[in-house]
């Protein structure tokens, strides 16, 4: 945890222990089970799978009632109303994909369920490792669509100063990422899948310092090379968190 948050961290753990031990549950590892389902269901969706999609919205589904149960009457009535909320967001998602039509739709009410659930942990300062993962995403789609978009010849000043910043935003999210603890257990990893994610942080690391270098010198291929990884790397580490394969 990075000093400049220890103040503010202070004042909150009080008022989040009570949240926490009230509910008998722990927010962060039920959000883990939570996003176990909801990944794979923006994926399926995202690729227009329709038959995964329904399974993986419905396997969701049952994951957001478990945890509704858990958590909704922890909380002031903001708090309960975005769970209210998500109540419905899943429900026009489902039926979207029961009736064949416009996939993408659900899609774009499942994306904006991982929002809205990402901006009620940050309200509630709760801390959890997936959250920057989710907020990394839309900077980097910036940075894919800058590139597939840019001067094939060399990086223009305007396209160099728009890498740059996207580069700097996406550091900020990254570095935020690595200062949140990471225990095993409360993510459900196996043994397997920790190594995994410290390896591809570890990718991801690498890419972003090679975007680095390549900006500074202005080097089209290597920045080229250095976003198509970054993006594969960071679909890897935040597949880790889905379960694509979920147990009979």
């Amino acid at each position: 945890m990075r000093p400049v948050h220890n103040a503010v961290r202070a004042l909150c753990v009080s008022a989040i222990g009570l949240l926490l031990s009230g509910c008998g549950e722990d927010v962060v590892r039920d959000s883990a089970k939570l996003d176990r389902h909801l990944i794979p269901a923006l994926a399926f969706t995202r690729q227009r799978d329709h038959a995964r999609a329904m399974a993986a919205v419905e396997s969701f589904e049952a994951e957001w009632q478990t945890f509704r149960k858990s958590h909704y009457e922890n909380g002031d009535s903001t708090w309960r109303a975005t769970f209210d909320q998500v109540d419905t967001m899943i429900a026009d998602a489902a039926a979207v994909i029961e009736a064949g039509e416009y996939i993408t739709d659900a899609y774009g009410s499942l994306d904006d369920i991982r929002m809205l659930l990402f901006e009620w942990r940050e309200d509630n300062d709760i801390e959890y490792l997936v959250d920057p993962l989710h907020e990394f995403q839309e900077p980097l789609a910036d940075l894919v669509r800058l590139v597939a978009n840019w001067n094939p010849e060399s990086l223009k000043h305007e396209e160099l100063g728009g890498l740059t910043e996207l580069l700097g935003e996406l550091e900020e999210i990254w570095l935020d990422m690595t200062d949140v603890e990471f225990d095993i257990g409360r993510y459900g990893m196996t043994e397997g899948e920790a190594e995994s994610f410290e390896r591809l942080v570890g990718s991801v690391d690498y890419a972003i310092s090679q975007l680095g270098g390549a900006l500074e010198a202005g080097d089209r291929t290597r920045a080229d090379t250095a976003v198509r990884e970054l993006e594969e790397w960071f679909g890897e580490v935040y597949a880790i968190f889905g379960d694509f394969e979920p147990e009979e």
